[in-house]
């Protein structure tokens, strides 16, 4: 199969959790800032941060706070097992501007991060792209654009629909073997 995954337009953000004698300490991170705070407590953590961490903070609460206790019950989970979730921050200040329907900046996600360890030479540092974009939709976050296309489907596309996109930098492509392995 071939994933074909929006590369969205934006700076890379990642956001994880940890628990600490049952408090759960989020964990917002750019490319060279990692902040921690309290779940509880990302409010004020918002108001006193500034610049981009504040606003991956902000962005995330704003979907966060939209999800069912089940659905933050899961992400927590997650998270919390050793995982990081992973995105793009798109304030509109990154080479394209916001669409015009947003009204904020806000976090397209685009797969999970395994915290640590050595990764086996039958998985991929991209992990599973399929069952990773279904998961952070069913949690109910917001993910990048994708489709899954077998070999015989994509070799049929046109190359120059391949180079089209809105609102994106591009596209990133996931060849994945019948054992669901990236290649």
């Amino acid at each position: 199969k071939v994933v074909k995954m929006n590369k969205a337009n934006g700076k890379f953000c990642a956001i994880s959790m940890v628990k600490v004698q049952d408090v759960t300490i989020l964990v917002i991170c750019s490319k060279g800032v990692h902040k921690f705070c309290l779940i509880d407590e990302l409010d004020r953590f918002i108001d006193t941060e500034s610049g981009l961490i504040s606003g991956i903070a902000r962005a995330f609460r704003n979907q966060y706070s939209k999800l069912t206790k089940i659905q933050k019950g899961k992400l927590i989970s997650r998270l919390t097992s050793g995982f990081t979730i992973i995105g793009e921050y798109n304030d509109g200040a990154h080479l394209i501007p916001l669409p015009e329907e947003e009204d904020e900046p806000y976090i397209e996600f685009f797969g999970f991060s395994k915290n640590q360890g050595p990764i086996p030479e039958t998985e991929s540092l991209a992990g599973n792209p399929i069952m990773d974009m279904v998961e952070i939709r069913n949690l109910g976050l917001r993910t990048v654009e994708f489709q899954t296309y077998s070999k015989e489907e994509f070799d049929s596309i046109l190359s120059y629909i391949m180079r089209e996109g809105k609102f994106a930098e591009g596209y990133v492509f996931y060849y994945i073997d019948d054992n669901g392995v990236v290649l």
